[in-house]
């Protein structure tokens, strides 16, 4: 559902899932050697709620969501921002920036290391909530009707309660991503 404000204004409504590949398993653990002695966790289904202000000049989002899996028990919170820049007749470049509150269960679960799980360079760690940033920029080119390309690449600033963790090595995760898309209309 959508609540149109003005001619250049509307604000979207809807409920989503996700998937959270945030988790790490036994192969990971035996590949990888600062997980050695962990016990696996999983990632997990994420359900809530979002909304979307949209306006001529940017879009704002945010999203609600809690581990529907009951994994980790934990909630997250995001406030987003994006502008589309249209360059040429089908061609759109979106930069956008984004802030995930992580809550404390979140951190602990795939960040902390338990106290049976702490081992010589790596010590028990209990997580507490914090900040991730993604910035990052979109470009989609429509060849035609039907057909459409997209290319993302950003980055993520870890929260400094995640940096803090034991078995984190770094202090920021990088994505790019090339997809396609085809419209059946």
């Amino acid at each position: 559902p959508s609540l149109k404000l003005s001619a250049g204004s509307q604000v979207k409504f809807g409920l989503l899932a996700k998937s959270d590949m945030s988790g790490y398993d036994d192969d990971d653990i035996k590949k990888t050697p600062i997980l050695v002695g962990m016990t696996e966790r999983k990632g997990g289904l994420w359900a809530g709620a979002k909304a979307k202000w949209e306006t001529d000049f940017m879009s704002i989002s945010a999203e609600m969501t809690a581990d529907a899996s009951g994994d980790s028990k934990g909630r997250k919170f995001s406030l987003g921002l994006e502008k589309g820049l249209h360059v040429g007749q089908n061609t759109m470049l979106i930069p956008y920036v984004t802030a995930h509150r992580v809550d404390d269960k979140y951190v602990d679960y795939y960040y902390g290391v338990r106290a049976a799980e702490a081992a010589v360079g790596r010590a028990a760690y209990t997580g507490k909530g914090g900040l991730n940033l993604d910035v990052g920029l979109r470009a989609i080119h429509r060849f035609d009707n039907h057909h459409s390309m997209l290319l993302s690449a950003g980055t993520t600033r870890l929260a400094k309660e995640i940096k803090a963790s034991p078995i984190v090595g770094r202090g920021n995760t990088n994505q790019v991503i090339l997809g396609y898309a085809y419209n059946f209309r």
